[in-house]
Protein backbone atom coordinates (compact mmCIF):
# COMPACT_ATOMS: atom_id res chain seq x y z
CA UNK A 1 0.00 0.00 0.00
CA UNK A 2 2.82 2.16 1.02
CA UNK A 3 4.51 1.50 -2.60
CA UNK A 4 0.79 2.57 -4.17
CA UNK A 5 0.33 6.01 -2.54
CA UNK A 6 4.49 6.68 -2.63
CA UNK A 7 3.91 6.18 -6.70
CA UNK A 8 0.38 8.21 -6.76
CA UNK A 9 2.30 11.09 -5.29
CA UNK A 10 5.18 11.00 -7.58
CA UNK A 11 2.87 10.89 -10.28
CA UNK A 12 1.05 13.79 -9.19
CA UNK A 13 3.84 15.93 -8.60
CA UNK A 14 5.20 15.08 -12.13
CA UNK A 15 2.04 16.21 -13.37
CA UNK A 16 1.74 19.56 -11.27
CA UNK A 17 4.76 20.56 -13.20
CA UNK A 18 3.06 21.41 -15.30
CA UNK A 19 0.77 23.60 -13.81
CA UNK A 20 3.57 25.28 -11.88
CA UNK A 21 5.58 25.73 -15.40
CA UNK A 22 1.74 27.11 -16.55
CA UNK A 23 1.47 29.89 -13.64
CA UNK A 24 5.16 30.89 -13.62
CA UNK A 25 5.28 31.38 -17.45
CA UNK A 26 2.03 33.77 -16.84
CA UNK A 27 4.00 36.30 -14.64
CA UNK A 28 6.41 36.38 -16.52
CA UNK A 29 5.33 36.40 -20.29
CA UNK A 30 8.04 39.74 -21.55
CA UNK A 31 10.66 36.69 -20.76
CA UNK A 32 9.47 33.84 -22.37
CA UNK A 33 10.41 34.95 -26.13
CA UNK A 34 14.00 35.07 -25.42
CA UNK A 35 13.71 32.25 -23.40
CA UNK A 36 11.94 29.59 -26.19
CA UNK A 37 15.69 28.34 -27.33
CA UNK A 38 16.00 27.29 -23.96
CA UNK A 39 12.92 25.88 -23.25
CA UNK A 40 13.75 22.92 -26.25
CA UNK A 41 17.17 22.40 -24.99
CA UNK A 42 16.09 21.96 -21.40
CA UNK A 43 12.90 19.49 -22.87
CA UNK A 44 15.71 17.70 -24.96
CA UNK A 45 17.96 17.56 -21.70
CA UNK A 46 15.81 16.48 -19.91
CA UNK A 47 14.80 13.19 -22.26
CA UNK A 48 18.03 12.66 -22.74
CA UNK A 49 18.77 12.16 -19.02
CA UNK A 50 15.56 10.14 -17.93
CA UNK A 51 16.39 7.79 -21.40
CA UNK A 52 19.90 6.85 -19.82
CA UNK A 53 18.74 6.76 -16.01
CA UNK A 54 15.93 4.07 -17.35
CA UNK A 55 18.98 2.11 -19.27
CA UNK A 56 21.12 2.21 -16.13
CA UNK A 57 17.90 1.08 -13.78
CA UNK A 58 17.51 -1.96 -16.70
CA UNK A 59 21.02 -2.47 -15.79
CA UNK A 60 22.65 -1.93 -19.09
CA UNK A 61 26.07 -0.96 -19.07
CA UNK A 62 27.67 2.47 -20.82
CA UNK A 63 28.69 0.69 -23.89
CA UNK A 64 25.02 0.24 -24.47
CA UNK A 65 23.48 3.28 -22.44
CA UNK A 66 25.49 6.64 -24.12
CA UNK A 67 24.69 5.53 -27.65
CA UNK A 68 21.44 4.28 -27.25
CA UNK A 69 20.74 7.43 -25.31
CA UNK A 70 22.45 9.58 -28.02
CA UNK A 71 20.18 7.83 -30.79
CA UNK A 72 17.16 8.41 -29.25
CA UNK A 73 17.73 12.34 -28.89
CA UNK A 74 19.24 12.44 -32.09
CA UNK A 75 15.18 11.03 -32.94
CA UNK A 76 13.67 12.74 -30.64
CA UNK A 77 15.32 15.95 -31.94
CA UNK A 78 14.33 15.24 -35.41
CA UNK A 79 11.06 14.43 -34.63
CA UNK A 80 10.24 17.56 -32.43
CA UNK A 81 11.42 19.58 -35.02
CA UNK A 82 8.90 18.06 -37.78
CA UNK A 83 5.86 17.32 -35.80
CA UNK A 84 4.47 20.58 -35.59
CA UNK A 85 0.25 19.22 -35.70
CA UNK A 86 0.97 16.65 -32.98
CA UNK A 87 1.04 17.27 -29.01
CA UNK A 88 4.45 15.94 -28.44
CA UNK A 89 4.49 16.92 -25.04
CA UNK A 90 1.51 14.05 -24.91
CA UNK A 91 3.89 11.31 -26.39
CA UNK A 92 6.57 12.37 -23.92
CA UNK A 93 4.22 12.17 -20.71
CA UNK A 94 3.08 8.71 -22.11
CA UNK A 95 6.78 7.73 -22.14
CA UNK A 96 7.30 8.83 -18.80
CA UNK A 97 3.97 7.96 -17.14
CA UNK A 98 5.36 3.83 -18.15
CA UNK A 99 8.84 5.01 -17.20
CA UNK A 100 7.94 6.40 -13.63
CA UNK A 101 5.31 3.48 -12.69
CA UNK A 102 8.03 0.97 -14.21
CA UNK A 103 10.57 2.08 -11.59
CA UNK A 104 7.92 2.64 -8.90
CA UNK A 105 10.25 0.47 -6.60
CA UNK A 106 13.19 1.75 -6.62
CA UNK A 107 15.05 4.81 -5.54
CA UNK A 108 15.49 6.24 -8.88
CA UNK A 109 11.84 7.18 -8.81
CA UNK A 110 12.32 10.21 -7.05
CA UNK A 111 14.88 10.98 -9.79
CA UNK A 112 12.64 10.35 -12.54
CA UNK A 113 9.96 12.74 -11.02
CA UNK A 114 12.26 15.40 -10.62
CA UNK A 115 13.34 15.13 -13.74
CA UNK A 116 10.15 14.94 -15.41
CA UNK A 117 8.87 17.69 -12.99
CA UNK A 118 11.65 19.78 -14.27
CA UNK A 119 10.03 18.79 -17.88
CA UNK A 120 6.97 20.27 -17.32
CA UNK A 121 8.08 23.36 -16.32
CA UNK A 122 9.51 23.81 -19.60
CA UNK A 123 6.88 22.16 -21.54
CA UNK A 124 4.37 24.52 -20.07
CA UNK A 125 6.74 27.39 -20.29
CA UNK A 126 6.75 27.13 -24.15
CA UNK A 127 2.44 26.24 -24.62
CA UNK A 128 1.99 29.62 -22.09
CA UNK A 129 3.98 31.40 -24.86
CA UNK A 130 1.58 30.38 -27.79
CA UNK A 131 -1.23 31.15 -25.66
CA UNK A 132 -1.22 34.85 -25.74
CA UNK A 133 -2.75 36.98 -23.60
CA UNK A 134 -5.45 35.25 -21.57
CA UNK A 135 -5.96 34.79 -17.53
CA UNK A 136 -3.70 32.36 -15.45
CA UNK A 137 -6.79 29.84 -14.93
CA UNK A 138 -7.53 29.76 -18.98
CA UNK A 139 -4.11 29.03 -19.50
CA UNK A 140 -3.52 26.12 -16.60
CA UNK A 141 -6.13 24.37 -17.54
CA UNK A 142 -5.63 24.64 -21.33
CA UNK A 143 -1.70 23.12 -20.18
CA UNK A 144 -2.72 20.74 -17.49
CA UNK A 145 -5.97 19.33 -20.09
CA UNK A 146 -3.30 18.65 -22.64
CA UNK A 147 -1.18 16.47 -20.86
CA UNK A 148 -3.91 14.84 -18.40
CA UNK A 149 -3.25 11.29 -20.58
CA UNK A 150 -0.31 11.20 -18.02
CA UNK A 151 -2.45 10.81 -15.67
CA UNK A 152 -4.72 8.55 -16.63
CA UNK A 153 -2.03 6.25 -17.84
CA UNK A 154 -0.27 6.24 -14.84
CA UNK A 155 -3.48 5.17 -13.08
CA UNK A 156 -4.48 2.79 -15.73
CA UNK A 157 -0.94 1.09 -15.29
CA UNK A 158 -1.61 0.66 -11.92
CA UNK A 159 -5.08 -0.91 -12.08
CA UNK A 160 -3.88 -2.99 -14.70
CA UNK A 161 -0.88 -4.68 -13.29
CA UNK A 162 -1.55 -4.39 -9.77
CA UNK A 163 1.71 -5.05 -7.84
Amino acid sequence: MEIILRYLLLLFICYFGLGVGAVIAHYVEEELKPGRKYFKVLKIFVFSTVVFYLLSYLKFGLDISIPTTLIMTLIVLLWDFRMKFINTGMVFYSFFAVVLFETKTSNYSAIFATLIFIFGLASAAEKIEKKGKSSVFLKLKTVLLENVLFLILGILLLIIFKS
